[in-house]
């Protein structure tokens, strides 16, 4: 169950960034024992290689410790992060498969809405197995850290980043409906029109000659079906998100419980 907002901006979920994209605060959700993710201490965000000195300013604020970035080294190049005095952890590989591969298929011409939807709901199916070392790696380094304050993101903060947050949230015992809930807030902040004016300009780049922007809008977005096409994988495989957690990423339950000790109140 989501605890609503609060009304000061302490505990509003989106921190407005001139420069940012999609930046969340993962605070408040309630788990079933009562207790709820603690404010402004996880933080899933898009690129931040367009932060503003006065977005750097805020973000100062918060005291951010961990930066994990799962873009690969060829998207870092191109738009490096600038936030600053941080720990930063980018050796991250997470390919998409079938997600990736839209592109190539959107350069020759070939895609439709319906083929490009579809391959992402493989996508995120084969990515609750195929990314498991990594989001392992992930949650496991979270866990390892002194109550640190983190930020995760990649690119356009929907696809690797709504992974690792839907991986995350389990960890701290978050209901399913309440993990699909917050992958589904990009739809309102994720400032889709910037992904797919971004997205055309990578295929411009790249010598495509006829694009489709209707076609590759299940690319550029989120979907309900995305998601619980990953969840449904895990369910396919494991016994329960904990089993999922443990035995498919390999966090020990002495990981689990110091997240927990952590990141949850109440």
């Amino acid at each position: 169950m989501l605890q609503p907002e609060a009304g000061s901006t302490r505990h509003r979920r989106l921190i407005d960034l001139e420069g940012g994209l999609n930046f969340r605060d993962l605070g408040g959700y309630a788990s079933p024992t009562g207790r709820s993710v603690v404010w402004r201490k996880l933080f899933r965000s898009g690129n931040l290689a367009d932060l503003t000195q006065a977005d750097q300013q805020r973000l100062a604020r918060l005291r951010i410790d961990q930066l994990h970035d799962f873009r690969n080294p060829a998207e870092q190049k191109l738009q490096p992060d600038r936030l600053r005095d941080v720990v930063r952890y980018g050796d991250y590989r997470m390919p998409l498969g079938s997600i990736s591969r839209i592109f190539q298929i959107a350069l020759r011409g070939d895609i439709t809405a319906k083929r490009s939807r579809r391959m992402m709901e493989e996508g995120y199916a084969a990515a609750a197995l195929g990314l498991r070392g990594e989001l392992g790696r992930f949650v496991r380094t979270v866990a390892a850290g002194d109550n640190a304050t983190v930020v995760f993101h990649c690119t356009a903060g929907k696809d690797r980043t709504g992974m690792a947050a839907a991986v995350l949230l389990m960890a701290l015992g978050v209901p399913e409906n309440d993990i699909v809930e917050d992958y589904l807030l990009t739809l309102r902040h994720g400032k889709l029109d910037r992904v797919v004016e971004y997205i055309v300009t990578l295929l411009k780049q790249y010598g495509a000659r006829r694009i489709d922007e209707a076609a590759i809008l299940p690319y550029c977005t989120v979907a309900k079906s995305y998601i619980e096409s990953f969840l449904a994988q895990v369910h396919r495989e494991y016994r329960s998100h904990r089993d999922y957690l443990e035995r498919g990423l390999g966090v020990a339950p002495a990981a689990l419980a110091r997240l927990q000790r952590f990141y949850l109140e109440g």
